[in-house]
């Protein structure tokens, strides 16, 4: 019954929003940037992002550790970023985290080598301080949701230096996993929604799909879908978007092309202008 209620979180918060569409606050690294529903990547925080999904506002805080988010004076500044910007959204707001991801793809695997401890020790360890941060939240009154860490980068090296790797990609699948049924367990005692499409993410060999990814490591938009599904199943809503929206979507999205493009029409409809206006005086 308890859970039930949790579920319905969302659906109550619908007076909240003004009887205008639910929205919900994605805040995390920079894999929030899948809810923008863009493929560049959003700037970080406090510069907004450019959101085109009606129902996701997208913070993206830049290269912060889950297992950081309980502690003050990190290089990331992580845990300052997400309290200060908690500050401006009001109280009762949904709230989705979006964190995990770089733990899983660049520590903890390191950290269960360099402490000789078993991988599960390492995990538990992160998710337990990752948790503590989102009992935080939800005690200063958030509706509180939390998307799984997403798959890793299929290969052992990245397009972009500055996104580290350790381990093959199966290896740090399996931690990702690890994470997440860690973490899924914790929320699911405090009745805390969790939104969960790992498993659509990886193949049967454990690889990540590379057709769901935009530069190798970020999700695209194909995973959207998916994402807004297991919302609606899990939240027991009915979150959709339209074909007007599509359409608009699809111009926002398309829009540096487009103005390109005609761009390239008006270039060519000049010269075939001055091309005639050539013609004329030469024949007169």
């Amino acid at each position: 019954m308890e859970e039930i209620k949790k579920l319905n979180l969302l659906k109550t918060n619908k007076k909240m929003e003004n009887k205008k569409q639910i929205v919900i606050h994605c805040i995390g690294d920079s894999h929030v940037n899948v809810f923008s529903g863009q493929e560049t990547m959003q700037p970080i925080w406090p510069e907004k992002s450019k959101n085109i999904i009606p129902f996701f506002k997208t913070y993206r805080l830049g290269a912060v550790l889950s297992y950081n988010l309980c502690s003050l004076g990190t290089k990331s500044q992580g845990r300052e970023k997400l309290f200060c910007l908690l500050e401006d959204l009001p109280i009762g707001s949904n709230i989705m985290l979006c964190f995990g991801e770089i733990d899983c793809r660049a520590h903890l695997l390191k950290q269960a080598l360099l402490q000789k401890k078993g991988i599960e020790t390492i995990v538990q360890e992160c998710v337990d301080r990752y948790f503590s941060t989102i009992l935080e939240i939800k005690k200063m009154g958030y509706n509180v949701l939390i998307f799984n860490a997403v798959p890793s980068a299929p290969s052992t090296e990245t397009d972009n230096p500055d996104l580290p790797v350790f381990g093959d990609c199966i290896e740090r699948n399996k931690t990702t996993i690890l994470f997440n049924n860690y973490l899924h367990f914790c929320l699911k005692e405090k009745g805390i929604p969790f939104i969960d499409i790992f498993a659509e993410m990886i193949d049967q060999n454990m690889m990540t799909k590379r057709e769901y990814l935009q530069d190798g490591i970020h999700l695209n938009q194909k995973a959207i879908p998916s994402i807004i599904k297991e919302i609606n199943r899990i939240l027991k809503l009915n979150l959709t978007i339209s074909k007007y929206e599509n359409i608009r979507i699809y111009f926002l999205r398309n829009m540096e092309n487009i103005i390109y493009m005609h761009s390239l029409l008006l270039r060519k409809i000049k010269y075939k202008i001055k091309l005639t206006i050539k013609k004329i005086f030469k024949i007169s």
